[in-house]
């Protein structure tokens, strides 16, 4: 049987990336072949204070075998919804890339996203 494959790479989702609805699209950004992998908007973000436990929080789900994210502290805090630009490509391109066939999702910590100037606490 052959495998459909759709041009954005939605038909070529894991069974989780399908069940969070996670939207893909083919790159070759990890390993130069066309096509190898898929870059996947984050199906979580860590949204915490700082100095609150979040980057504990993402050193664990680091070890969860159905979540590939950045090993470095750098990576982890992404800040791409801060930016004044905000493309759905440019911020699956900053994650992981998901290599075809694997059945894992991707996601980010920002420790800023909760200072930012929109962004409002209700204290009742």
């Amino acid at each position: 049987m052959k495998h459909h494959i759709e041009p954005n790479g939605m038909g070529d989702r894991s069974p989780l990336q399908i069940e969070l609805n996670a939207s893909c699209w083919r790159s070759a950004t990890s390993t130069g072949i066309p096509g190898s992998s898929l870059n996947c908007l984050p199906s979580f973000v860590v949204i915490g204070a700082p100095r609150s436990g979040s980057t504990t929080l993402f050193d664990n789900l680091k070890k969860h075998p159905r979540l590939l994210l950045w090993d470095t502290w750098d990576n982890k805090e992404l800040n791409f919804l801060n930016s004044v630009a905000k493309y759905d490509r440019y911020y699956a391109e900053a994650l992981p890339p998901l290599p075809l066939g694997l059945d894992a999702v991707t996601g980010e910590a920002s420790v800023r996203y909760f200072m930012h100037p929109q962004v409002r606490v209700d204290d009742n």
